[in-house]
């Protein structure tokens, strides 16, 4: 079957990512029938959980959804859920481990531009937002 990785990170607690997800969830079910796509959801995700997630779930299509800061990277949390930035290049060699598995990258977070571009060297299909977004 073919597997859904939702990735989310909110430290600052000002997205309301559990309605977003659920959103997704709610598309994705609707689908499944046809496409037959497993949903799997981590919450919290640290930058050292990464790997050990991609091996875990052997995704098919990586939605990440929280926070991005341009030239500086994703945010993550660390093990106190406070902010723990992952740097393009990290991000980039991490899915580069995953190049046959992960076909699809979509990275739901501002200034996400940048990792997309690092990102699709690896990966075929990558989307990153060149502005802010709004949570609505």
């Amino acid at each position: 079957m073919k597997k859904i990785l939702i990735l989310a990170s909110n430290p600052r607690k000002d997205l309301n990512l559990e309605r977003e997800i659920r959103d997704l969830k709610k598309v994705i079910y609707r689908q499944a029938k046809e496409s037959r796509f497993q949903v799997e959801i981590e919450l919290a995700v640290r930058p050292e959980d990464l790997q050990e997630l991609f091996l875990e779930h052997e995704p098919l299509i990586v939605h990440y959804s929280g926070h991005g800061t341009g030239e500086e990277g994703l945010v993550l949390e660390n093990d106190t859920g406070r902010e723990q930035l992952i740097s393009t290049q990290t991000l980039s060699d991490i899915l580069a481990l995953f190049k046959e598995q992960v076909q699809c990258v979509l990275l739901n977070a501002c200034y996400s531009e940048v990792q997309a571009e690092a990102i699709i060297e690896h990966i075929n299909y990558v989307i990153g937002m060149n502005q802010p977004i709004q949570d609505t």
